[in-house]
C-alpha cells in the first residue's frame, strides 16, 4: 500500500466532511 496514496485520500475525506459541516452550518 502507498502511503501518499492513503494520506493524500484521507486528506481529501477530511476536506470533503470540512466543507460538508460548513456548507451545514451556513443553511
Amino acid at each position: 500500500i502507498d502511503a501518499f496514496l492513503v494520506w493524500n485520500a484521507w486528506g481529501h475525506a477530511l476536506i470533503r466532511m470540512e466543507r460538508y459541516a460548513q456548507a451545514r452550518v451556513k443553511f
